[in-house]
């Protein structure tokens, strides 16, 4: 998938999204007019005859191309009344699918914030055997408010951000880790920051990246290792061990996949 996305950039596009769809009623979040929505998992609804009563929301975005949201009945999609957090792909808000905790991002539909919820969708299907793992597990993306709205929902992960007191070098490598697996997907993060890695809690050390708005394809074979400089830059501030240690034990690793991806992008 590496070799694919370095030879031909252009194929970081979006996946059939006609199994794709909306939310319910949380149009209020974005100060949107509330209109009956829709909403969808992430897998597994292709080959299902459409209802009659379903809707199609036809959208065209800059890196996905013409994508189709398919509206369904919005009795498994609940959302908290108010947003808890404000990134620049658009308004967090916690609920619940089918039972499930989750975290919603909400954008208007033709905005620049709408099309880096789109870009996240793509990077999570380019990262799905890691969901749950090294990044958050997709649960549904789509339309909701007729439309007039994107969203996407991940699992709730009960963790907190990278800070002080939270990097043992166990978890460390995990953050390594976890930056190689999205290289190894031929893609770049794009936003290596504090509040878009969370050290999951309990005994056992697991990190999660969140936050794909910014991912883009590796186009040479100096991109990831310009990422994973970035990365050891922002660890060093939170630590006082050497990180470059650890990072110096997968240099081998890191060297063979970054050339690599040099060679196909010559």
């Amino acid at each position: 998938m590496v070799d694919k996305a370095i030879k031909e950039p252009k194929d970081f596009k979006s996946p059939d999204m006609k199994h794709a769809q909306g939310g319910s009623s949380q149009a209020f979040v974005l100060g949107s007019s509330q209109s009956q929505g829709s909403q969808g998992g992430s897998e597994g609804r292709e080959g299902k005859e459409r209802s009659p009563h379903q809707r199609l929301h036809g959208m065209r975005t800059r890196s996905s191309g013409a994508c189709d949201f398919l509206e369904t009945p919005a009795e498994r999609l609940h959302l908290e009344p108010h947003h808890f957090a404000e990134g620049w792909s658009g308004r967090i808000v916690r609920g619940t699918y089918e039972g499930q905790r989750i975290v919603v991002k909400l954008a208007p539909t033709g905005s620049d914030r709408a099309e880096a919820l789109l870009t996240e969708v793509v990077a999570y299907h380019k990262l799905k055997e890691f969901w749950g793992k090294y990044v958050p597990k997709l649960v549904s993306y789509g339309t909701t408010a007729g439309g007039k709205v994107v969203y996407i929902a991940t699992e709730e992960i009960d963790g907190r951000e990278i800070g002080m007191g939270t990097l043992s070098p166990q978890v460390v490598k995990e953050i390594f880790d976890a930056l190689a697996v999205v290289h190894g997907s031929g893609i770049l993060h794009g936003d290596i920051r504090p509040s878009n890695i969370l050290v999951v809690k309990g005994r056992q050390a697991g990190v999660r990246l969140l936050d794909f708005g910014f991912a883009c394809p590796i186009t040479s074979s100096e991109d990831c290792m310009r990422e994973r400089d970035q990365l050891e830059c922002l660890l060093n501030e939170f630590t006082c061990s050497d990180v470059g240690v650890t990072r110096q034990s997968q240099l081998g690793e890191i060297v063979a996949v970054c050339d690599s991806q040099g060679r196909r992008a010559i």
